[in-house]
């Protein structure tokens, strides 16, 4: 990507008057180039494992992105914007990938606890150290060692996502949102933090001279949706070589005045491995990497998941054992095609609400859902491309006649650390392929797998996968919430391994375990070309019993491979009226 020269923003020509003109532009790139890669590091990574949005499973964990990750990201676009004046991106990306290793070394809180980080590009290795924790990812061997100080154990498996060290996508589009008009962006949506809302109040350059030696102060002013006040970032560059040297941050927390600072150098050589870290070599090795039987049922599953056909389905969830009209139910429409993915909610109820009568005995209930869904209108609730979800919050707007109509207020951005195989759509429960091959948790170290080829229950002809939680920390507790203390999986080998039942198991004080939650495919069928999916699947909780029993609730997914799918479906949504 060339920049014309008529682009140049005034931030870009402050930085350029301040800085040496003696660097040659060679050596600037290739001492920024592990510098980006750190700073990306911080923007999409998280923890071990893909952000999978079962409320069961519970919502992923960001690692050290906050604050920091915000400022490590502007401090890459300002290092872009100094190294630009005649060479394109795409250069820089190329020098960045060939940058040997980035070290950052950050300090935070009261008691100045220290956390570092080590990126390499060039050899696809992130590594971090952390008062609680020490990890190492190698994702050419697609390998991650875990050290927890209490436990001292290391942990091995598999890494999850795409690789952290060397993207740069994302770093393209802030340089070009920075670029625009000559003036600072609107918003700080694109720096991955604090989503479209988040604003930049003010920015400004500056040159200091501190005992003879010349500094670029960067400083940023930015106000968030969750801070009631601005915060502030410094970054310091080093005039010569233009290379980051420190980042300040400070804001204000539960009224109480916060910085964190961060440190970086640029050392030829990293960590070989986590013992590299401080981890002691004689440490406990658990491997949770899967091999054998186990590995070729997890690859059957992402395989399913991957060819599934494109389709579009009917969602319809009624309750037994309470008085409840189900063919009354509002349904929801989902649509697959290729890696795109859309979910619609009903946002209106036909007049016949009163007087619908139940289906006749026998009838076929896909053709009298298909038409039934018809009588509805439906909003986007969700369009997923990729690892990239739009969600959509829509309201009902009243008109000046009286009447009503449907209006996207916002769209919410999120991009996930996943890739192909990994992907997990919003509400993936309620989809055909997804229902039956459920994410695992396999590769997590605190989850132990254990496979039975011959279980003494459970459906038949099925193998069974126990999943067993060897943690104790945020188990659920007596009002339901929280992690459960393993699952029961039965796969079945003749429909390529889905899930045919699964149980949520939590332990009582005296190791009993009881069934928390129990899912069952009920119904079951093939797609045209031949992918086994769910149709009719129960929920029941007989672990949930007194006050808090709960009905069955039993999902029906009527699916229609023929429907005609346009591309237009999967464009990005907009705020405002919905057609």
């Amino acid at each position: 990507m060339n920049v014309p020269d008529s682009q140049d923003t005034f931030l870009d020509n402050r930085i350029r008057e301040g800085a040496s003109e003696t660097v040659p532009p060679l050596e600037v790139e290739r001492r920024l180039q592990g510098q980006l890669a750190a700073f990306r590091d911080r923007l999409e990574g998280s923890e071990w494992t893909v952000a999978f949005r079962d409320p069961r499973w519970g919502w992923p964990t960001w690692r050290r992105l906050g604050i920091v990750g915000m400022a490590a990201v502007a401090v890459a676009v300002v290092g872009l914007i100094i190294v630009r004046p005649r060479s394109g991106f795409a250069e820089v990306v190329d020098a960045v990938l060939k940058q040997p290793w980035v070290h950052t070394r950050t300090t935070f809180g009261s008691d100045r606890r220290v956390w570092e980080d080590w990126v390499s590009p060039i050899n696809d290795i992130v590594a971090s150290k952390d008062p609680d924790s020490i990890r190492y990812e190698d994702y050419r061997l697609k390998v991650y060692d875990s050290y927890d100080p209490a436990e001292e154990v290391v942990y091995r498996g598999p890494v999850a996502g795409k690789s952290r060290a060397g993207q740069f996508d994302s770093m393209a589009g802030a340089l070009k949102v920075l670029l625009q008009g000559g003036r600072p962006p609107e918003n700080l949506g694109f720096l991955g933090v604090g989503g479209e809302s988040t604003k930049l109040l003010d920015q400004h350059v500056e040159k200091v001279t501190e005992e003879g030696h010349a500094w670029l102060d960067y400083r940023l002013t930015v106000k968030g949706p969750e801070s009631p006040q601005p915060m502030t970032m410094v970054f310091r560059i080093d005039a010569a070589s233009l290379l980051p040297q420190s980042c300040r941050t400070e804001w204000v927390l539960d009224g109480k005045p916060s910085t964190r600072e961060t440190q970086f150098d640029y050392p030829e050589k990293g960590p070989a491995d986590i013992y590299a870290l401080g981890v002691p070599k004689d440490s406990k090795l658990v491997d949770r990497i899967p091999s054998g039987d186990l590995k070729r049922i997890i690859e059957t599953l992402r395989v399913g998941r991957e060819r599934m056909d494109n389709y579009r389905a009917v969602f319809v969830q009624r309750f037994e054992g309470i008085d409840h009209h189900w063919w009354k139910e509002r349904p929801q429409i989902f649509y697959r095609k290729g890696n795109k993915s859309r979910g619609d909610r009903s946002s209106n109820a036909p007049g016949d609400e009163a007087t619908l009568k139940r289906p006749a005995e026998g009838a076929n209930l896909d053709r009298w859902w298909f038409e039934r869904a018809k009588l509805f209108r439906f909003v986007p609730a969700y369009i997923q491309c990729g690892s990239t979800e739009y969600s959509c919050d829509v309201k009902s707007v009243t008109d000046p006649d009286g009447s009503e109509h449907p209006e996207i207020v916002s769209v919410n951005k999120t991009d996930y650390n996943t890739s192909p195989g990994e992907i997990y759509p919003a509400r993936y429960s309620m989809r055909p392929e997804f229902a039956c091959r459920p994410p695992l948790g396999i590769g997590n170290p605190h989850q132990e797998p254990r496979l039975d080829l011959h279980p003494a229950e459970g459906p038949p002809g099925c193998i069974l996968l126990s999943i067993r939680h060897t943690s104790t920390k945020d188990r659920i507790n007596e009002k339901g919430v929280g992690l459960a203390d393993g699952r029961y999986y039965w796969l079945d080998p003749k429909r390529d391994y889905i899930v045919m039942r699964s149980d949520t198991i939590v332990r009582d004080g005296g190791g009993q375990a009881n069934v928390h939650e129990r899912d069952t495919v009920e119904e079951e069928a093939r797609s045209p070309q031949g992918i086994w999916y769910a149709k009719k699947i129960r929920r029941s909780f007989p672990g949930r019993g007194g006050k808090d029993k709960m009905a069955d609730q039993v999902y029906h997914l009527y699916v229609d491979f023929d429907a005609e799918i346009p591309d237009s479906l999967f464009d990005i949504p907009e705020p405002g009226r919905i057609p």
